[in-house]
C-alpha cells in the first residue's frame, strides 16, 4: 500500500466519524460571536490560523491569539482552541482565562476526556486520532499527524457548510482574499 493510501484510509476512518450535528453545533456557535479568536501550538496552531483565514475571508471577525493586533476577549467573543491531547497547559489556561472573562469556547480535540474537551462550552472531539505517542489508538503516522490533517479538513466542511448558511461563494471570499502578496 502507497503512504498516499495510508493517509487516506485513515483520514476516511476519523472524518466518518464526523457528524453532521457536530458540523452544524460549530457554525452556530461560530456565527453567534461578535469576534473569534483562535489558538493551538505547532501543527495544530497551523490548522487554526488556516481556518482563521477562511473565516476571515468569509467576512467575520477573527483575530488569532498571540499575533500582535489580537485584541482584547469578552463577552460575545468565541475562543476557539485546536488541540490533539487536549491538555497543553498553555491553551487550558487561555480557555480558562476566556471563561473568566465572559467569551465562549469551542475546542477542536482528539481527546473526549481532556480538560479543554471537559471545560469548553462546545467540544468537538475527531475520534480514533491518536497514535502510540499519544496513548490511543495507534497510526502509521508520526506524532499528531492524522488529528492535524483531520482537524484541518473538518474545519474546512465548517466553511463550506458556512458559505451554504450565508449564501457565499467561492468568488465572495476571493474579495477578501489577501491581495498584497
Amino acid at each position: 500500500m502507497k503512504a498516499t493510501e495510508i493517509i487516506l484510509a485513515e483520514l476516511q476512518s476519523v472524518l466518518t466519524n464526523v457528524t453532521d450535528r457536530q458540523t452544524e453545533e460549530m457554525c452556530n456557535i461560530l456565527l453567534s460571536a461578535r469576534k473569534i479568536l483562535l489558538c493551538g501550538y505547532g501543527r495544530s496552531g497551523l490548522a487554526a490560523k488556516g481556518f482563521a483565514m477562511r473565516l476571515a475571508q468569509l467576512g467575520l471577525l477573527v483575530q488569532v491569539v498571540g499575533e500582535t493586533v489580537t485584541t482584547a476577549i469578552g463577552a460575545g467573543d468565541l475562543l476557539i482552541i485546536v488541540s490533539s491531547s487536549g491538555k497543553t497547559e498553555g491553551l487550558c489556561s487561555k480557555l480558562t482565562k476566556a471563561k473568566t472573562l465572559g467569551a465562549k469556547s469551542a475546542v477542536l480535540t482528539g481527546s473526549g476526556d481532556s480538560a479543554l474537551s471537559q471545560n469548553a462550552d462546545l467540544a468537538i472531539v475527531l475520534e480514533g486520532v491518536d497514535n502510540k505517542y499519544t496513548s490511543g489508538t495507534y497510526s502509521n503516522q508520526p506524532l499528531g499527524s492524522l488529528f492535524e490533517q483531520s482537524a484541518m479538513l473538518f474545519l474546512d466542511g465548517v466553511i463550506l457548510t458556512l458559505m451554504a448558511r450565508t449564501g457565499k461563494s467561492s468568488e465572495d471570499l476571493y474579495r477578501l482574499h489577501a491581495n498584497m502578496e
